[in-house]
Formats: C-alpha cells, structure tokens, sequence
C-alpha cells in the first residue's frame, strides 16, 4: 500500500509539472507580460535601465537581459523570444524545486520531498507565467528559504554565500519585502548561538549584494531618481485607485464569502479532532468552499481566495499536528508567507491574487509539518493544494481568451509558437511585418498607448520613458510627462507607432484612441497627425506608424 502511495505521489507530481510547462506556450498578453519582456530586452538595443523605463518594477526583469543578449547572438531575428523568456521563469522555478527538495529530503521521503517541492511551479500569479518583479520575489524567497535550511544543517559558507546573494536578489525584485528578511534574520539569530557568526557573515554579504545590484540605478543620478519616484508616486495613486474601485465592485460578495469561510473553519475544527476522519473530509470540504468562491467571482480574483480558504484550513491541520518543540519553526515559516502575501497584497492593485503568492510559500511548510508530525504524507491535503495552485493559470488567461479559443499559432517573430485567438495572432504578425518595412535610416522608436510588445518586435532604440505608456482610461495623470518629453524637451523619435485598437480577446479590445474624436478629452491626442515634422508612413484600422519627414 505504501509503494502505491508513493507511485501515486511521484506519478501526480510530475504529470502536474509537465501541465505547468504546457502552459508556457498558451496566451499573449501585449500589456504587463510585454512590459516585463520590453525592461530586460531595450538595454540590449539603446534603452537604459530606470531611464528608458523609470518604474522601479523593472527590477525584477533585469536578470533576464543576460539571457537575452545571448538568445539573441544566437537567434537574431528574435525568433521564439518570448517562449524563451518565459521558459527562463520556468527554468527559474525548476532550479528553486531542485533545491527545496535537497531541504525537504532531510525530514521526508524522496516522493514526499518531490511533492512539496513541485508546488512553486504550479502557481503563477494572474495567469502571466513569465520573469517579473512578483515571481522572481517569491521565487527568490523560497530560494532562500531552501537554502537556510541547508545552512543550518551544514554551515556551509559557500551555501551561506549563495543564501546572502538569493535573499539580495529578491528584496532588489521586491524591496517591500526587506522587512520579511530582516526578521527572518533576528528569529534565526535569536533562536541559535552557534549559528550567528555565519548569520552576520551572510547578512552582511547579502547587503554588498544589494549594494552592487543597485549600481545601474546609483548610476543615473539623484536627480533622475527623483523623477522616478515622481512617476512611481503616479502609479501607486493609481494602485490605490484601482483597489478602491476592486474593493467596491466585490465588497457585496466578499462578505458572502467570509462567512462560508468561517463555516469550514468551524467544520474543520470539529473534524480534525478525529484523524482518521479528517483527511477524507478536508478533500470535499475544501472542494465546496473552492466551488462557492469559483462561481461567485471573476477567475482572476477567485484564485487568490482559493488559495487563502485552502492556506487557512491547512494552519488548523498543522498548528494541531505540530509538536511545541515543531511549531516555532513552523510558526516563522507560516508567518513568512503570510507576512509576504500581506506585502504584495497591499502595494498591488491586484490585491489578493498578488497575496495569494505569498500564501502558497506557507503552505509548502504546513504540509511537511502534518507529514512529519503524522508519520504519513497527508496526501489528500497535498493534492487539494496542487490542484488549486493549477487551476489559476489554465482556468483565466490575463487579457486573453477561453482555452478553446486559443487555436491560432503564430507563425513568426518573437511570439513564434505560442497559441492564441486568431485576432491577436494575425494583429501581431501584421505590425511585426510593417515594422521591418520602416526605412533602414530610422534608428529610435516610440510606441503608444498600451503596446509595449512594438519595442521587440523591431530592433530600434527605445525613445521614451515608459514602455508601457497607460492609456487616458487607465491613468490619464501621466499624460504631462508624454506631454513634456515631446513638447517641452522637444523629443523626436524616428518613427511612432500610434495604436488606436489593442486586441484582448477574440471580441474585445482596449479603444485606447479614436482618431476623429477625442473621446477621453486627451491633452496629447492627434500630436504626431499634427506635428509639421511627421508625415503617415502605414494607417491601419488598428494603429498608424508615422515617421520623421528627413528619412529617406
């Protein structure tokens, strides 16, 4: 019975790992994805980092130009540029896998271990299963994490070494998340004399770390850094804004919710008295609470609530399962993810579904708690976490179709080989083959609003000061600064590629700019139509490319 509990493990685990890996190749978005790309691929063809882009988000892009600088050597054209990248993010996943299960294998068996360790995979925050500044914080944080618990065992420097570069390297993604770890730094220091030395050795590197990874931003200058912060106050209003919009439009349907909650808590509570009975009741009991919130929200906020209602159900498992002794470092691990759900859940717009990230980290620790505690994998608990941290990223796909819409296969350019629906497929291809038929004397590029995916279609130097230029109906305050790069610095890229239309979906799209009327009262609206020194190269239904009138 127990070689067929661990076939099953082992068999469940992998089939679920290839399903996340399937996934890569599934859904375009042209808005944050393509921003994410666009902050790791300008430097590589004029841009500079926190000038061509100035949100500081780009701080978790940035470890992917090394890559694609050599994609690049080796593929030109581009082609398959963003499976890559999104392979990188997997490959990244995979890494931080191999190495929680080097940690699990110290308290469980190989399949268990396997098990647990396959989880940061499966769960992708708003279906965008690519490098950006939220999955490379947690996946940087369960690095971490992994990795001190290879130091304790082994106090190894150059493990301890790799723990300082990991923890600087996900605060540099995230910042917000600083206080995650310096906690997690006193709670270590405070719990173990022998192991202080090494802790201080390793805090102290990990801020060298962040010291020099922060040079490229050090370098422009106080005087920029100030504009950033200009810009980035603008986008946290607009953060604000937009969470104060999500908490009215589902506050109705929260309460609802909250209230179904407490009734599986207060079953879980009765049942989990009795152990036998509690592994087969938490499956079902779990599945109609998933089934409640599943049909009572949109998919894209459903999953964080999926995630929280399976977290909290699971703290009530482990806290009873947990010896006192056991609980201390079960509580610290538990309340690092809650601690990080809690962080990106309140500096996002995208509320608890950014939260729900954080709160996958702790339910990996809960799980190994029950197990070690019980003597016996709690397989029904680990399987309801693996198939709800799956279900996001193939059940909504970010501004993008159904699954069984997305049949279209691009044939070419840097989305070569990813499937979507037939409008974004043949819009994409369309602008990639207009944009190489621009003059061979352009040389710089500015695209708006709301396609940051036009600055890696073509190889020109990026000429703006974000990539993904918000459109009025989103946040029209950053209007002044398009407004003063190309009226007041008198800025002239040589050619603008002006969209109108920005397919979603296969019936829907983002109007971002009607050119007979100006419909959101846009200061900018008609600029490069009437500017003397642009003439129209391409008008399209769906945007227009000028270029400068000296080209030839």
């Amino acid at each position: 019975m127990v070689r067929y509990r661990l076939n099953f493990i082992r068999t469940t685990a992998l089939v679920l790992t290839v399903v996340s890996f399937c996934r890569l190749f599934f859904g375009i978005d042209f808005t944050d994805e393509s921003q994410y790309i666009a902050q790791a691929f300008g430097p590589l063809v004029g841009g500079k980092f926190f000038l061509t882009d100035r949100l500081f988000q780009q701080s978790g892009s940035i470890w992917a130009t090394p890559f694609l600088w050599l994609y690049i050597k080796f593929f030109p054209t581009k082609v398959g540029m963003v499976i890559f990248f999104r392979l990188l993010y997997f490959a990244a996943a995979l890494f931080t896998s191999a190495l929680l299960y080097r940690a699990l294998k110290k308290s469980l068996k190989a399949e268990e271990s396997l098990a647990l360790a396959i989880l940061p995979v499966l769960y992708v925050p708003f279906s965008i299963p690519s490098i950006s500044y939220n999955t490379m914080a947690v996946i940087l944080t369960v690095l971490s994490l992994s990795l001190l618990r290879l130091v304790k065992d082994s106090k190894n420097n150059f493990t301890a070494l790799s723990l300082s570069a990991s923890a600087a390297m996900a605060i540099y993604s995230y910042p917000t998340i600083a206080i995650v770890f310096f906690l997690l730094f006193v709670f270590e220091y405070r719990k173990s004399r022998a192991l202080r030395p090494l802790l201080l050795r390793s805090g102290a590197a990990a801020i060298g770390f962040l010291v020099a990874f922060s040079v490229p931003l050090i370098m422009i200058g106080w005087e920029e850094i100030e504009t950033n912060l200009h810009i980035a106050q603008k986008v946290s209003l607009l953060t604000f804004s937009a969470k104060m919009e999500i908490s009215k439009a589902y506050l109705g349907i929260l309460m609802p919710n909250l209230i179904s909650l407490g009734a599986i808590v207060l079953t879980c509570l009765i049942l989990f008295f009795r152990k036998k009975i509690a592994e087969l009741a938490a499956l079902p009991i779990l599945a109609i609470f998933y089934l409640y919130v599943a049909t009572s929200l949109p998919l894209e906020i459903s999953s964080g609530y999926l995630i929280f209602g399976t977290l909290m159900s699971l703290v009530l498992i482990a806290m009873k399962a947990a010896t006192s002794k056991s609980r201390y470092d079960l509580s610290v691990e538990v309340f690092v993810g809650l601690l990080i759900g809690s962080i990106m859940g309140s500096t996002s717009s995208n509320g608890i579904v950014n939260a729900a990230l954080g709160f996958s980290i702790s339910m990996i620790f809960i799980i190994e708690a029950v197990a070690i505690k019980n003597r016996r994998f709690p397989i029904l608990a680990w399987l309801s976490v693996a198939l709800v941290l799956s279900y996001s990223p193939w059940a909504y796909f970010y501004r993008e179709d159904r699954l069984p819409e997305l049949t279209y296969q691009v044939k070419s350019g840097p989305y070569f080989g990813i499937y979507t629906n037939s409008s974004k497929g043949h819009f994409v291809e369309q602008i990639e083959s207009d944009l190489k038929s621009l003059p061979n004397s352009a040389r710089s590029l500015f695209v708006y609003d709301s396609f940051p995916t036009g600055y890696f279609l073509s190889d020109l130097a990026p000429l703006t000061f974000m990539y993904y230029i918000h459109p009025m109906f989103i946040n029209a305050s950053l209007r002044s600064e398009v407004i003063d790069m190309f009226v007041k610095k008198e800025v002239q890229p040589d050619v603008v590629l002006e969209t109108q239309l920005v397919p979603v979906t296969k019936n829907e799209s983002f109007l971002v700019k009607n050119p007979d009327q100006n419909i959101y009262n846009d200061p900018f609206w008609n600029f490069f139509k009437n500017n003397p020194n642009y003439r129209v190269f391409l008008a399209r239904p769906q945007y227009t490319i000028y270029i400068r009138k000296i080209l030839n």
